[in-house]
């Protein structure tokens, strides 16, 4: 009994020796429970230390890097220039994605179209909607689709690089007039919201020079809006029904038994400087063609189909009429922001006119007749750009009109040429072209590469390529009433 409670009170004493020594071992050594935690979240405990100072010195200079780093800001003159154009709006976006994007009156692609904004153009984001943006750009409102827009701090961000000093028209409109007069001869009449390019930053006695769309210079009071740093904005477009005006097309297509239609759109911007000039934009063809025949003059005999479908892409199949329209919106676009007024036989792929209506539609609402077409034929290493005019000895059109038309197309032919790259195929004189026939103002027909080359086909329907086609067709028409 007495050796058993020997042995007892001895396991006793290793007991306790044996616990004392666990808890003096150190507390911070590590543990595999620190490893296992490590391997887990990526983070080790550390040691709870105690509570410092803090330190009155400053801040030194790392050893490591001794040389300054700084970030330059975009600077625009003035230097306060970029916070000035941020200050401008309070929801920014940009137009990155498109050269030319339209504003709709409402989020659908099939509602009519209040404006058109072209790349780097800018305004402010009234709202949200899914795929839309609701915004107001120039004093125009309305809905772009989100796709092709910047917004948010990457638009804050490179606004400083497209803005510059501009005038606001505010309180309702201003006028604009030739000479720093309110009783000067009247230019225009800028709708609210509108922003004008300054020509000079200071005003001249109570008013700024300003340049107000295409090459009209003028001046606008300074009690009309304010300046800023702004960008480039919308430009408006009024969309509206128009019948046939009273003029020599009107009674002539009378005595011929034809109905000149209603104008299916007429796209212009009348409120702003007007460079006294309106074309009439023809994208030719269409979806389906018209198979009743017409004649191909007024009181001809000889007749032709109304309207066919044009030709088709060798290499990419795209229909002509599909090309065609591409390009005749963003001729529109161009011509708009010049200063022209517009106006287009056709918008979508469906058009009720016949070729000889075309041309009495665009001879009623206006100056000249641009027809934007393709060409194809069996050669297909043939491309370049080609124009046909109504020849001098034309039966239909009158001879200085015949002139005119011959003259216009030649500056076109030569500036699209420029633009493009393309060689000029040939300046023909025809007088076999029913859409030229009917029309009693200078017109032509643009042929603008060859669908049958399939280099050019596949050319033709790049945007890129498109743009080019447009900014050479404007620097044609620019040409032409320029001299």
């Amino acid at each position: 009994m007495r050796k058993t409670a020997r042995f007892g009170a001895l396991l006793m004493c290793l007991l306790l020796i044996l616990l004392s020594f666990t808890a003096c071992r150190d507390p911070f050594a590590t543990d595999p429970t620190e490893t296992r935690y490590e391997a887990a979240s990526g983070t080790k405990p550390t040691k709870e230390t105690e509570p410092t100072e803090p330190s009155t010195k400053a801040t030194e200079p790392s050893s490591e890097s001794t040389e300054e780093t700084t970030t330059e800001p975009v600077v625009t003159e003035p230097p306060d220039g970029p916070e000035l154009v941020r200050e401008s709006y309070n929801d920014l976006f940009i137009v990155t994605g498109t050269e030319a994007l339209n504003i709709r009156q409402e989020p659908s692609m099939n509602a009519d179209v209040a404006g058109i904004l072209a790349k780097n153009d800018g305004g402010e984001i009234l709202d949200y909607r899914p795929g839309w943006l609701h915004i107001r750009s120039g004093g125009v409102e309305g809905y772009i689709v989100v796709d092709y827009t910047t917004m948010g701090e990457e638009a804050r961000r490179v606004a400083p690089s497209l803005a510059k000093k501009r005038f606001r028209v505010l309180n309702g409109g201003g006028t604009v007039y030739t000479a720093p007069s309110g009783m000067a001869e009247k230019l225009a009449l800028a709708r609210e919201g509108q922003v004008l390019e300054l020509l000079s930053d200071t005003p001249e006695e109570g008013f700024y020079h300003v340049l107000a769309g295409g090459d009209i210079e003028g001046y606008v009071s300074e009690e009309a809006g304010e300046t800023g740093w702004l960008l480039h904005e919308a430009v408006s477009i009024k969309r509206f029904q128009q019948g046939a005006s009273e003029s020599a097309p009107s009674t002539q297509a009378a005595s011929q038994g034809q109905d000149i239609p209603d104008a299916t759109v007429s796209l212009n911007d009348p409120e702003v400087a007007w460079n006294g000039h309106t074309v009439c934009v023809d994208a030719g063809h269409q979806r389906y063609g018209i198979n009743e025949h017409e004649p191909i003059g007024p009181g001809a005999s000889e007749t032709k189909i109304k309207l066919s479908t044009g030709t088709e892409g060798v290499a990419t199949h795209t229909e002509e009429y599909v090309v065609n329209l591409q390009v005749a919106l963003k001729l529109q676009a161009e011509l708009l922001r010049r200063g022209y007024h517009v106006v287009m036989t056709r918008t979508t792929h469906d058009c009720t006119m016949s070729n000889a209506e075309r041309a009495l539609f665009a001879s009623a609402n206006a100056d000249i007749y641009i027809r934007v077409h393709q060409n194809g034929i069996e050669n297909h290493d043939v491309h370049g750009v080609l124009t046909y005019a109504p020849a001098l000895d034309n039966p239909w059109v009158p001879e200085s009109v015949c002139r005119d038309s011959i003259r216009l197309a030649h500056c076109i032919a030569v500036e699209f040429s420029e633009a493009t790259g393309a060689p000029i195929v040939a300046e023909l004189k025809d007088n076999t072209l029913t859409g030229l026939n009917w029309a009693t103002i200078p017109c032509m027909v643009l042929e603008m590469g060859f669908a049958s080359n399939p280099d050019e086909d596949r050319l033709m329907v790049t945007p890129s390529y498109q743009n080019k086609m447009a900014v050479g067709t404007a620097n044609g028409i620019d040409s032409y009433f320029r001299n």
